[in-house]
């Protein structure tokens, strides 16, 4: 065995040209390996992947002719040659009746435009004769684009369409629409099928036009653009979720805040909510946004991620989620916990009943807070604290011990700690941490 045998050219000729197994493979096997790669992702890649398989030889070829669904994720880009678009015709043509996975996809960066506005207008063009059997769409483009499409589809009805992302560029030019001037609305003739809506702010359905979305399952909106501060309207945020009573998800993120006072009711628009029965999770990116919280009903809530404190003086005022099970406390460097008083931090977290998971990100964890954590919320059993500051790096072991010893509230099972070196947890805390506490993450980094 320590010898391997010489291959003669004329037995390496007599392997090359034996026929390869998979040649044998039955249609279904081939069909459930076609369909298997091409769903992995919805991107360009997953279009060119269906041409890749048609020109691996004649039998492949036939097969994936064969198959209308392998043909369904149409993809525009700029590397389109001549931007004439006939591959994705072809694709249209061959997937038959199949619902369609549309994505218009222009580079990102700061030295390229991406697709024209021409083009565009071109791809629409190729594509709006199909609008019934759209079921994702999914824009990567410059604003002047995305004002394209949205200007031919404002009053357009898609019956299909369970997907819809629009992901604007940064990239502006001298042609490019303000982002302050910018309010698109799209699709007014109705969505009545969708299920997961992701956008920029300025991007949204008709309120004249649209009906309500039934079907809605997860509502995604943000506004990174400075300019659009002043702009920001409640009252379209309210008017869309009106018409979305089975969402699940909500996530509302905005660049600039404003600061909310709750005396202050001429801030929160007097809109009333319907009951968001189904909403499970939400996350709400700044001040702006928590005034929508004393409107939404929402008595199956159990998850909210990136709040920011502001939502104590709600909580303790109105208590309007007991149900909540998980809450992320997000940095606000001009909100930390000790803006309020011990009554206020000791009622709103009174309230938080059916709390298991709590977190906290670059936050002031005073004397009182540590009082808190160690006496209330009964059922708490996971702790993460990110960068956060103590009066005496002790107070995380007094925590774990309070709630061991203490039969009203549970035993921490797990506690995550995210630190820099400044802050770095003394060794005898550490190994006293890793000795209790079943579950302890801890992390130190620059």
């Amino acid at each position: 065995m320590s010898h391997s045998k010489a291959i003669t050219p004329a037995e390496d000729g007599a392997l090359t040209s034996k026929p390869c197994h998979i040649h044998k493979l039955p249609f279904d096997i081939l069909y459930d390996i076609f369909k298997l790669a091409v769903s992995m992702h919805i991107s360009i890649k997953t279009a060119e992947m269906a041409f890749t398989f048609s020109h691996v030889c004649r039998r492949w070829r036939q097969y994936a002719l064969d198959i209308p669904t392998l043909w369904t994720t149409i993809g525009f880009t700029r590397k389109t040659r001549h931007q004439t678009w006939e591959r994705q015709k072809a694709f249209l043509e061959r997937s038959k009746d199949s619902p369609l996975l549309i994505v218009i996809y222009g580079p990102r960066g700061w030295d390229s435009i991406g697709l024209s506005a021409s083009a565009v207008a071109g791809i629409l063009r190729v594509i709006n004769p199909h609008l019934h059997r759209w079921r994702s769409l999914t824009i990567f483009l410059h604003l002047k684009g995305v004002k394209v499409i949205c200007d031919q589809l404002r009053h357009a009805c898609a019956p299909a369409l369970k997907r819809l992302v629009i992901n604007p560029l940064t990239l502006q030019t001298k042609e490019s629409p303000r982002p302050s001037k910018c309010q698109f609305h799209i699709f007014g003739g109705g969505l009545p099928n969708l299920e997961d809506w992701e956008s920029p702010f300025p991007v949204m359905p008709s309120p004249s036009l649209s009906p309500r979305m039934d079907n809605l399952r997860r509502l995604l909106i943000r506004d990174d653009n400075e300019e659009r501060r002043q702009r920001i309207k409640l009252e379209g945020i309210i008017s869309m979720l009106a018409k979305c009573p089975r969402l699940e998800r909500l996530s509302l993120s905005f660049h600039y805040p404003l600061e909310f006072d709750p005396s202050r009711q001429q801030m929160v628009p007097q809109i009333s909510l319907p009951h968001l029965s189904s909403l499970d999770n939400m996350s709400l990116h700044s001040w702006h946004i928590v005034p929508i919280l004393i409107f939404i009903k929402a008595p199956s809530l159990r998850y909210l991620g990136r709040i920011s404190n502001c939502i104590i003086p709600i909580i303790a005022a109105l208590n309007p989620y007991p149900g909540v099970q998980e809450i992320n406390f997000n940095r606000q460097s001009w909100c930390q916990l000790t803006s309020y008083d011990t009554s206020t931090l000791w009622t709103a977290f009174s309230n938080l009943s059916s709390l298991t998971q709590l977190g906290f990100s670059e936050q002031y964890i005073h004397s009182e807070m540590i009082h808190i954590l160690k006496n209330l919320c009964p059922h708490l059993i996971r702790l993460s604290l990110w960068y956060c500051k103590y009066d005496s790096p002790s107070d995380l072991c007094d925590i774990v011990k309070a709630r061991m010893e203490s039969p009203n509230v549970a035993s921490l099972e797990k506690l995550h700690i995210r630190t820099s070196p400044l802050r770095n947890l003394p060794d005898s805390d550490r190994f006293w941490l890793e000795t209790n506490v079943p579950s302890f993450e801890y992390q130190c980094e620059d």
